[in-house]
């Protein structure tokens, strides 16, 4: 990746911390044609440097909330040196990228090669010319995980040095509720494809950006048994219960958090829609043949592989174990957790624990949380969790 001249470079939403500090920000080019243009924002510290991930349709400002209370002041603290990624797959880049010409360049692959492991490379060069050498910290959120444990996997060790490692909620294996393997196993989303071949994107919040869902998944989503569906009794932001957008999100992906462990800030439509946007089909996709197979691998390759062991060709290529060995990982999830279920970091720790030298690895998982509210949780709770992510990563 190379930096943009400024005559070129796109404007992005920045996070801001509640004191009202901004980020520096640098554009990293990509090498796709045509090429794209990523934000990597930075909150300097003296201390070692730690990269965050947010997950799909979501993007940085995930690590900003809740105001005074978040990952990123608790990380800058400890005096650490935060970067956050708005990868190409985020609510912000795809206002810029929901365009056909752009279709084939969201898959999980991609953002992990060339967004994210160049990000990687870019931290590390400056602080070397800075002359600050340590290894990169990374830490992953929901899909975030996934790209995250993905560039663990495809990285040259040199090129892109890592040091602690952070799977927050998912890594390499992907296991959903009943509720979300259902709709994958329905082909739902190839479906909503199918029936409009021009479409890029979907938005969890139809009504208010005058954009329909795709027939099948609207018709999904209006079959769907509402009691499953918290939040599907409209409610204004002042309300205490959840509102529509966060039942939409719920059938999109599954429950985003434990409505009654969120922050009081990031309750209502207002303020979930300042977080989440649209996704790519390709990545949503991606999400979904995840499920069905078990565990992430290139985009559109066979659901089902012809030998289904743990050593088949498929696994052996692109769940790679030789790059693991070497990096102290931390797993965290929550009991509660029906977006990524549990199993998903279960089963990744489990993988980590058999690779022969394997220098590290740690798993919490959390009672009485569920995914989103891992971050955005209020009271004595949340700091104790927020402790096993400046942990994993000290």
């Amino acid at each position: 990746m190379d930096k943009n001249t400024a005559m070129d470079v796109p404007r992005f939403p920045r996070p801001t911390l509640g004191d009202g500090t901004e980020p520096t920000t640098v554009l990293l080019k990509t090498h796709d044609e045509p090429a794209l243009h990523v934000p990597l924002f930075r909150f300097e510290g003296t201390g070692q440097p730690v990269l965050l991930l947010h997950g799909a349709s979501a993007w940085s400002g995930s690590f900003v909330v809740p105001k005074n209370e978040s990952l990123v002041d608790a990380l800058r603290s400890r005096g650490h040196d935060v970067w956050l990624l708005d990868w190409r797959g985020g609510r912000n880049t795809l206002q810029r990228y929901d365009d056909p010409r752009y279709g084939d360049l969201f898959s999980f692959e991609s953002i992990a090669k060339d967004d994210v492991l160049n990000a990687v490379r870019h931290i590390a060069e400056t602080r070397g010319r800075q002359g600050r050498s340590e290894a990169v910290n990374m830490i992953g959120h929901c899909v975030g995980g996934g790209l995250a444990a993905l560039a663990v996997a495809l990285r040259d060790e040199d090129t892109h040095p890592l040091r602690k490692v952070v799977l927050s909620t998912l890594g390499l294996f992907a296991v959903q509720d009943w509720q979300g393997a259902l709709k994958a196993d329905d082909l739902l989303l190839e479906r909503a494809l199918a029936a409009e071949p021009e479409r890029t994107t979907v938005h969890p919040d139809p009504v208010r950006v005058g954009e329909p869902w795709p027939g099948p998944l609207e018709a999904g989503w209006r079959i769907w048994p509402k009691p499953l569906l918290p939040g599907h009794v409209a409610c204004g932001d002042g309300d205490s219960r959840p509102g529509p957008v966060f039942s939409r999100l719920a059938f999109m992906f599954g429950r985003i958090a434990m409505w009654n462990r969120l922050h009081p800030s990031l309750r209502g439509d207002t303020a979930l829609c300042e977080q989440f946007g649209r996704i790519h089909l390709q990545t949503y996709l991606q999400c979904g043949q995840s499920v069905r197979r078990g565990f992430i691998a290139p985009f559109d390759a066979p659901v089902r592989t012809a030998v289904d062991r743990s050593d088949d060709l498929l696994r052996r290529r692109f769940l790679n174990k030789e790059k693991f060995s070497q990096v102290p990982m931390t797993l965290i999830t929550g009991v509660e957790n029906n977006l990524w279920h549990r199993d998903s970091i279960d089963k990744m720790s489990d993988w980590l624990r058999r690779i022969p030298g394997q220098v590290g690895c740690v798993k919490h998982v959390v009672p009485g949380y569920g995914h989103q509210d891992l971050l955005w949780g209020t009271g004595a709770g949340q700091r104790a969790v927020m402790a096993l992510y400046l942990d994993g990563v000290a």
